[in-house]
């Protein structure tokens, strides 16, 4: 009789999945066989070698593929007024590919990598600015009020107005808010027509 022992298989995790870097296990066949090589059973072997003759069936493995592995995350949805939770496609890359071709997750995994999030949180934001409504109809005679612009000399000047307020997700602040806010100078309320 004689002990008969496979090769030694894959570096794999504790889930059964291939270690391509860090540690694991690898596993293999230990069997008794008669010198003819039919099958005899363990004890058979014990009896005869002893128990701790008996060969390992499995030992600890290191795996060193790592690798150069990232996370890219790209941005899909980044936060604005109107958005509050922002985005993003999230994926391995191989950091040596200045394409970010994406490969599977389990490379990044597989060296410890956390994957990032897909959504985060935005944080507040203002969202202040200056809401102007059209400016009103100028009196006959008088160019278009949308690119309209002085002449240097002006007979009969008369004023056109608009709205101007500091606006908030549609809800109306007091001007010193979005001066505060630095989002510029508040835009004119009044425009003078020459005819």
């Amino acid at each position: 009789m004689n002990w008969n022992m496979g090769n030694f298989g894959a570096c794999l995790s504790t889930t059964g999945t291939v270690v391509n870097c860090g540690t694991g296990t690898q596993t293999r066949t230990v069997t008794c066989v008669s010198s003819d090589n039919t099958p005899a059973t363990i004890a058979q072997c014990q009896a005869l070698f002893g128990v701790s003759s008996t060969p390992v069936s499995s030992q600890p493995c290191t795996a060193n593929n790592c690798g150069n592995y990232a996370w890219a995350q790209i941005p899909v949805l980044t936060c604005s007024c109107s958005v509050s939770s922002a985005t993003y496609n999230v994926f391995c890359y191989q950091s040596t590919d200045s394409s970010k071709t994406p490969i599977s997750d389990n490379f990044c995994l597989s060296i410890g990598l956390v994957k990032p999030a897909a959504t985060s949180s935005c944080p507040p934001l203002s969202c202040l600015t200056w809401y102007t409504s059209d400016f009103s109809p100028y009196v006959a005679g008088c160019t278009d009020n949308t690119n309209y612009v002085q002449p240097a000399t002006c007979n009969n000047p008369t004023t056109s107005t608009r709205t101007v307020v500091c606006n908030q997700s549609f809800q109306f602040k007091n001007d010193i808010e979005c001066i505060n806010a630095g989002i510029g100078a508040k835009p004119s309320s009044t425009r003078v027509c020459c005819s």
